[in-house]
């Protein structure tokens, strides 16, 4: 998982990748402290899953930018603005010119651990996709492994526990099934993956 996240106080980076590395295993953050830095940087990257924004940035603030970087991420990546201001409007700002979400800097641990993670597994519900040709090859061996799981009826920590992993990763895959799949639940998620034989008809 790749996230950008463009903040310029060091510090408040440091926290918040830390937070971010205890939420998924596999994540790799690009971190950037402007706004022109961040646009050079974005359509050399492969793939992005979410751009951290911080409102407050030298030069270029974060509000202004947001339609330039709506513009350069296309409409599915989210936008997350992190803000220290109390002022109410800015979350309505920050939404009408393409942010997904807004979270406020004084939030504890847990509550950005729980938003983010939140935005990373739902914006694929918001993702419309062609299922139609949809093959095999589009789910991986693990995500076809997960989804199986699934469909016998696993909860999270069964499957993390059955294929090795931590519980934030097979949120993680089940994030990326449901992406791939445009399935807005996980039996949604299993009655297209039969329907189109990924996996085998429930016994």
């Amino acid at each position: 998982m790749n996230i950008l996240f463009i903040e310029d106080h060091v510090l408040v980076r440091e926290s918040i990748v830390y937070v971010l590395k205890k939420l998924y295993e596999d994540i790799f953050v690009i971190e950037t402290s402007s706004i022109p830095e961040a646009l050079q940087l974005i359509p050399n990257m492969k793939s992005l899953d979410m751009v951290l924004l911080d409102i407050a940035l030298p030069g270029v603030d974060g509000l202004t930018a947001l339609p330039d970087l709506r513009k350069e991420l296309g409409a599915l990546t989210p936008i997350v603005v992190l803000t220290g201001s109390d002022d109410s409007d800015i979350l309505r700002k920050a939404k009408e010119r393409g942010a997904t979400d807004c979270i406020h800097k004084n939030c504890n641990r847990n509550e950005l651990v729980n938003r983010l993670r939140f935005i990373i597994d739902t914006t694929s519900e918001q993702a419309p996709r062609d299922t139609d040709n949809l093959s095999h090859e589009s789910l991986t061996l693990r995500e076809k492994e997960v989804l199986q799981l699934i469909a016998r009826g696993d909860q999270d920590k069964v499957i993390a526990f059955k294929l090795g992993i931590t519980i934030g990763t097979t949120k993680n895959h089940i994030g990326k099934i449901l992406l791939k799949l445009n399935a807005t639940n996980r039996m949604c998620a299993v009655l297209k993956a039969i329907e189109l034989r990924i996996i085998p008809p429930l016994e």
